[in-house]
């Protein structure tokens, strides 16, 4: 007779703190276990966030920004460098930083009181992003603008993204790596952009290696470069969208 199946052990910070949840509350407790993974093995990183959930009293990673705050720098980075040493406290610092602040930009938005559409009048999606733009396939294409209610640029090679950057004359750009395959796009963009062309844009690199994101992150250091992976989805993307800066 088979044996049932076991459920894989939750790791620290995967459970919804209190009452929270949502695809938001998992991706900010994903980002936040792969700022640790990046500096430190599983295990390591694992007791970090449990010693840090269990001294500030919590059963999952908080999604609201103020808490977040709190407890990233309250406990989180002091576990970090005791653990890690400063630098590595540092850069996972530097990591967690523009997660907390894009929480606090969405948070802010989401309290406005924007003025009723005149009778007939065409109703847009909002959006913090001038362009999203997606190097994958065509279906994801598709199903992302759904989710985020406004247009993806598909992109096939490193031109054709460059070009679309430039013609938004400087307005921030979510742009989106599908690296879960093989991706040129991924490879022939750092050698084909002028490294201030990404300044003040988001880079999602979707299943990239931690290489790929430390590259990134050195040849456009103007950008906020984000590493998914590769279990992601994407709704997934969709929050970081909806996550980005105004």
């Amino acid at each position: 007779m088979d044996r049932p199946r076991e459920r894989p052990t939750a790791r620290p910070g995967e459970a919804p703190d209190e009452h929270e949840s949502g695809a938001e509350v998992v991706l900010v407790a994903k980002i936040v276990r792969e700022a640790l993974d990046a500096y430190a093995t599983t295990e390591t990183a694992d007791g970090i966030l449990k010693r840090a959930l269990a001294a500030a009293g919590r059963d999952g990673i908080p999604r609201e920004p103020r808490e977040l705050d709190r407890f990233v720098h309250d406990h989180l980075l002091v576990e970090a460098r005791d653990r890690l040493g400063e630098d590595a406290g540092d850069a996972i610092a530097v990591r967690l930083v523009p997660l907390i602040a894009a929480l606090e930009r969405m948070e802010q938005r989401s309290v406005e009181t924007l003025p009723a559409p005149a009778p007939g009048a065409e109703v847009a999606a909002p959006s913090r992003f001038a362009t999203v733009v997606l190097a994958g396939s065509p279906q994801d294409a598709r199903r992302l603008s759904l989710r985020v209610q406004m247009a993806v640029h598909r992109v096939v090679d490193a031109r054709a993204l460059v070009q679309t950057v430039e013609a938004c004359g400087g307005a921030p750009v979510m742009i989106v790596l599908d690296c879960r395959a093989p991706n040129l796009v991924l490879r022939t963009t750092l050698r084909a952009a002028e490294p201030a062309l990404l300044d003040g844009s988001v880079v999602a690199l979707w299943g990239a290696t931690q290489a790929d994101e430390r590259e990134w992150r050195s040849t456009f250091p103007g950008a906020l470069v984000l590493r998914t992976d590769v279990a992601s989805d994407v709704e997934d993307i969709a929050v970081l969208i909806r996550l980005g800066p105004e």
